[in-house]
This record gives C-alpha cells, sequence and structure tokens, in this order.
C-alpha cells in the first residue's frame, strides 16, 4: 500500500514554511516560519535527501540480513 503525502511551501507575506500533508488532508509535520521562501525550499531538498538516504540505508540493511 502506498503512502500519499505532499509537501507544500506556503508562504503568507514574508513569512515561508513547509509542512507534510497527508493523502486525506492531514498536516503531519511542518516548519519553522522562514525569512525567504529560498531558505524554506533549501530546507525541503534537504529533508528530501535526508529521507531518501534513510530509506536507502533502510533497504540495504533488509538486504543483507543473513535469515
Amino acid at each position: 500500500m502506498k503512502a500519499d503525502y505532499r509537501i507544500e511551501i506556503v508562504s503568507e507575506g514574508e513569512r515561508h514554511w513547509w509542512r507534510i500533508v497527508a493523502g486525506n488532508g492531514e498536516i503531519v509535520s511542518s516548519s519553522e516560519v522562514y525569512t525567504t521562501r529560498q531558505a524554506a525550499e533549501k530546507t525541503v531538498a534537504a529533508v528530501i535527501n535526508a529521507i531518501t538516504d534513510n530509506v536507502r540505508q533502510a533497504l540495504y540493511q533488509v538486504v543483507v540480513v543473513d535469515l
């Protein structure tokens, strides 16, 4: 079963933040407020990379488990 999530960057004037939203519309995580959209986007990229790295490591660990 595929989890359905999206990352949104929200801007309100000079305040910018990101949030992770589940497929049902529930906000499951949100960031601090950044003063530039670029800073929010940079953090989103870092979060995606960290998630990707963690998933890759978990998959690798599953593959090398000696049963």
